[in-house]
């Protein structure tokens, strides 16, 4: 997000404070600004409140900050290497929307940037969470259907 975020506003104080002196810069706070600064034609409704790119901070953010209900053995569902299958597939799909969304943000900072050929799974099949968000920004952005075929 914040490199995103750097790409299309290089010379900003902010940025160039954070990026010179490691000072806080918030995943919600950029957010928030690429929203405000991004046309409809540049998916500016992904940074919305209540959208993808806010809810799966939201999730992943709790398990950085150790959140109640948000700890290894609550995701794991064990305090030991047991491993459930449903967790398992969980941590799988997120992962996948997490990279189908840096891929997004990367075309949104550099648009000539072209999708590896092997990643359009990541936009293609249902399966992936949040696909719905996730393919109608791809088509926007990459101009191709997100469908197979």
């Amino acid at each position: 997000m914040i490199g995103s975020y750097g790409n299309l506003k290089p010379t900003d104080a902010d940025y160039v404070t954070w990026k010179t002196s490691g000072s806080e810069l918030g995943f919600s706070r950029i957010r928030k600004r690429l929203h405000g600064m991004l046309t409809q034609e540049q998916c500016n409704c992904l940074f919305a409140d209540g959208e993808i790119l806010n809810n799966i901070f939201r999730q992943l953010c709790n398990f950085t900050h150790s959140r109640p209900d948000s700890s290894d053995g609550a995701l794991w569902e064990s305090n030991g290497p047991v491993y459930v299958h449903e967790v398992l597939m969980r941590t799988f799909f997120t992962a996948l929307s997490v990279y189908a969304i840096c891929y997004l943000l990367v075309r949104i900072a550099r648009p000539a940037f072209t999708l590896p050929e092997d990643s359009r799974i990541l936009f293609e099949e249902d399966w992936v969470p949040g696909r719905e968000a996730i393919a109608k920004a791809f088509e926007q952005l990459f101009k191709e259907r997100a469908g197979h075929g």
